[in-house]
């Protein structure tokens, strides 16, 4: 009947055993899983449009350097066309009492020439503004994102802290049963902790063990 009543009692502990085995299983690799796969899919899509909106602010970046470098020719023709324009206006529209036609044609030429660059330049300047009000717009966008990304990654942190809590709640559970284990194997009259992987052999040295402690009692 002992035999027995132990076999059952040992029985119940590997069916525990077993039990909180699945339970923890479960909490690895079932707990809140498609919340997890959720926020680590929308993470993954956030860091694709971070380094989309990187590339192309970096893009609008590169077109209004190149604008500007085309200003700064455009500023230096100007500079040359009002130093002809100056240097013209000293010579005198008339020759012999006449007006030179030639002079005054290369003034008009002169100022439409100015004032097509001046023109240019303010539709490069239009063009800059632009491309900073874009490049600003992407790293607003990206700064949102990176926002959401940020409280993302804190929920995602938030339900494996709990998957961890509860995985470490299971194992205080087993807890319990190394300590029915133990109980079992007093109760048996067998050392505690048993030997690992336990042969014959060993049950005859604990049993030869326990009748000499037996005989010098």
């Amino acid at each position: 009947n002992e035999s027995s009543l132990t076999v059952l009692k040992l029985c119940s502990i590997l069916q525990d055993v077993e039990a909180r085995r699945k339970a923890t299983q479960a909490v690895l690799t079932s707990y809140k899983s498609e919340e997890l796969n959720k926020r680590r899919s929308k993470i993954q899509q956030l860091e694709k449009d971070l380094d989309r909106l990187t590339l192309e602010k970096e893009a609008l970046e590169e077109q209004r350097d190149s604008m500007e470098a085309d200003l700064q020719q455009f500023e230096h023709q100007v500079r040359d066309l009002e130093d002809q324009i100056r240097e013209h206006n000293r010579e005198s529209s008339m020759t012999n009492g006449r007006v030179n036609v030639a002079h005054a044609r290369k003034k008009r030429r002169l100022d439409s020439e100015l004032e097509r660059i001046l023109e240019t330049i303010d539709q490069k300047r239009a063009g800059m503004a632009q491309m900073d009000a874009r490049a600003a717009d992407k790293i607003r966008q990206r700064d949102d994102k990176e926002l959401e990304m940020v409280e993302l990654e804190r929920e995602l942190v938030q339900i494996l802290l709990e998957q961890q809590r509860l995985v470490l709640s299971k194992l205080d559970e087993a807890k319990t049963l190394d300590d029915r284990s133990k109980l079992l194997v007093t109760m048996a009259g067998l050392p505690w902790p048993p030997p690992l992987d336990p042969t014959m052999q060993d049950i005859i040295a604990m049993n030869k063990k326990k009748q000499e402690e037996d005989d010098r009692a």
